[in-house]
């Protein structure tokens, strides 16, 4: 239930540390904070409501970057995760080792403001799918359940049969903008609604492999 990472001082290892993952209940509690209803009719936000949402609570250089190119931000789902994380205790570094700036020298870790969260500006976020899976595997190891799949099986039965919660990656086929979805399963559901899991419905992607790791 935990990982090992080394820590590095001028590129020197100067020890390890063990990262213990956040209880399940409160990972649940934080992550769903960023999913608010409606004031008006008390239903769920829509999908690009929702995103500007969390883009816009977490604030700071986050917000600014979703403001500048909306296109390019239009998925919230590691974004969610990685405030989850924060407000659970595990804080997300400013620099990964793991996650360099890219070739044209943005940033794969966002920070966040101080507009709406309480010392806001001290936490960052991972804000694609492809980096949170590299910083989970970096911060808590492989993944305790990983597995291919075939393809158009659902595969909620099997995730069912786990009985156990905790954070799950779908890797899909037939995104423009992601390497999958990242959500909470809660043991019977996506706490997100979203419903990767059965391929039928979703006939324009193809889900190929799930990850998992565990929280209790």
């Amino acid at each position: 239930m935990a990982g090992i990472v080394t820590v590095k001082e001028k590129d020197k290892d100067i020890g390890k540390v063990v990262v213990k993952r956040p209880p399940y209940d409160l990972i649940k509690e934080k992550y769903l904070d960023l999913f608010p209803n409606n004031v008006d009719t008390g239903a769920p936000l829509d999908s690009a409501a929702s995103v500007y949402f969390a883009y816009l609570w977490v604030g700071g250089h986050a917000f600014r970057e979703y403001k500048r190119n909306p296109s390019a931000y239009g998925n919230a789902c590691a974004l969610r995760i990685s405030y989850a994380l924060n407000m659970s205790g595990m804080l997300i570094p400013s620099k990964v080792s793991v996650l360099p700036t890219t070739k044209t020298g943005g940033n794969r870790i966002l920070q966040g403001g101080n507009e709406y969260v309480i010392d806001g500006g001290k936490y960052y976020y991972i804000y694609s799918v492809e980096n949170l899976i590299t910083f989970l595997e970096y911060a808590w190891g492989k993944a305790d359940m990983f597995k291919y799949v075939p393809k158009r099986v659902s595969q909620l039965d099997e995730l069912k049969k786990m009985n156990k919660k905790g954070i799950v990656i779908f890797y899909i086929d037939g995104f423009s903008d992601a390497t999958g979805h990242a959500t909470i399963w809660d043991g019977v559901k996506c706490l997100d609604g979203s419903t990767y899991y059965d391929p039928s419905l979703h006939p324009k992607q193809t889900l190929t492999a799930i990850k998992f790791w565990d929280l209790k």
